[in-house]
């Protein structure tokens, strides 16, 4: 696995190009009021290159680009039925509440768009209950604007950002309208409680190294004592500029990558058949975990969801999730499957360390376990490579399991 190491000051360093597996994201990008007006261009199309490909091949992400006030793919403004972001926020909690919950979810807004998302995750004075109710790993928004152009999110209007989000990404100008009170700050009011909180103006247009876009855009007469003085300022970001805008654009790809990169993703090879785990076609309805494989690739990766949230040590129960985010149980012949879209009791499993023997109960990669369903089953490979619960006495290295990947 491609490791990203990522250093986030005014430049941004290059991400290694190695495929990052792990259950792959979900990332919705809502656009605002369409730019440059007539015909429009989606947020999506603006950073497509520098994120959203990005994003795809590094992380297979799926993206689903929509418009504040319609959430069909792919949807413009104008085509949507309503001047109202409630049909948007009603079709966003349902589709991300039917989505396999071990997925993360990115949500990626500008303008409008960015308020429209804010109402469905976090609420607002209209409706203080989000309806949005499945955990969201990143929120990224451009200089969010509300109803009639103004600038709410450092007002309070909305309330806090939703429990457990991993990073919030939060870009305003000061610079000219919209939004007509571009003088307000752009800061999440009343705090910003995610994991991760990278909120700051943008004053100036920059390329993605940091450096000034076109720094003689702006010249004039400026006075100095008694005369007046030829000179040139850096082109200043507006509320449109800031979606093409380099530095931002580059910035948010690399929070994005860094977070996804250190979620915990594990590998398990049996030690009957020396194969490892894999979830045919990423997990989903009627899918077997078997030991099958013999290369570590997308589906052989389960995200590893630590309970306690603390070190991986032998005792602690954890969920396994497929590369698309379904959970692994024990099915009513105890028989493995990847196919829970919901987390439920069915889906924890404690992991024992079996070797080798320390005195510190970390697990590591390399490390041999074994996996104890909640039924008291533990998980063995059967000769034809199907895993199943099991509980007879042990049966040599047909209980353990080898596990790999990034535990940490």
């Amino acid at each position: 696995m491609g490791r990203l190491l990522l250093c986030l000051f005014l430049t941004v360093p290059a991400i290694a190009a190695a495929r990052t597996y792990g259950p792959r994201p979900y990332v919705v990008v809502t656009t605002g009021k369409q730019w440059p007006i007539p015909g429009g261009r989606l947020i999506a199309e603006w950073m497509r290159v520098a994120v959203f490909d990005r994003l795809r091949d590094e992380f297979d992400a799926e993206i689903v680009s929509n418009s504040w006030n319609c959430y069909a793919d792919g949807a413009k403004e104008w085509d949507c039925a309503t001047e109202l972001d409630d049909q948007y926020i009603a079709d966003l909690a349902d589709d991300l509440g039917s989505l396999p919950g071990g997925r993360p979810i990115i949500l990626v807004g500008h303008s409008y768009g960015a308020d429209s998302q804010l109402r469905a995750v976090a609420g607002s004075w209209h409706a203080d209950n989000a309806p949005v109710r499945v955990p969201i790993f990143a929120l990224a928004t451009i200089d969010p604007t509300s109803t009639a152009g103004w600038r709410l999110i450092g007002t309070g209007f909305h309330f806090r950002l939703p429990p457990g989000l991993r990073l919030f990404y939060n870009r305003w100008q000061r610079n000219a309208p919209v939004p007509w009170n571009f003088g307000d700050d752009g800061r999440m009011s009343p705090g910003c409680d995610a994991l991760v909180c990278d909120e700051t103006e943008q004053a100036y247009r920059r390329n993605a190294d940091g450096s000034y876009h076109d720094p003689d855009a702006v010249c004039g007469f400026e006075r100095s004592g008694w005369t007046l003085v030829w000179r040139c300022w850096p082109e200043r970001s507006t509320h449109h500029s800031l979606v093409e805008d380099g530095l931002v654009q580059a910035q948010l790809y690399a929070q994005l990558a860094d977070r996804l990169a250190r979620r915990r993703v594990a590998t398990l090879t049996s030690r009957y058949n020396g194969k490892l785990l894999c979830a045919e076609g990423g997990g989903g309805p009627g899918t077997t975990i078997e030991a099958n494989r013999t290369a570590a690739l997308g589906w052989e990766h389960f995200g590893l969801i630590d309970l306690n949230e603390g070190a991986l040590e032998s005792g602690d129960r954890v969920r396994l999730a497929s590369y698309e985010g379904y959970f692994a149980r024990l099915d009513e012949q105890n028989r493995l499957r990847a196919d829970l879209v919901h987390a439920d009791d069915r889906a924890s499993f404690q992991v024992i360390r079996v070797s080798p023997s320390r005195p510190t109960a970390e697990i590591f990669p390399g490390d041999v376990v074994r996996l104890v369903a909640p039924n008291g089953l533990y998980l063995l490979t059967a000769t034809d490579g199907s895993v199943r619960g099991w509980n007879g006495l042990a049966i040599l290295g047909q209980w353990d399991f080898t596990i790999g990947g990034k535990l940490r």
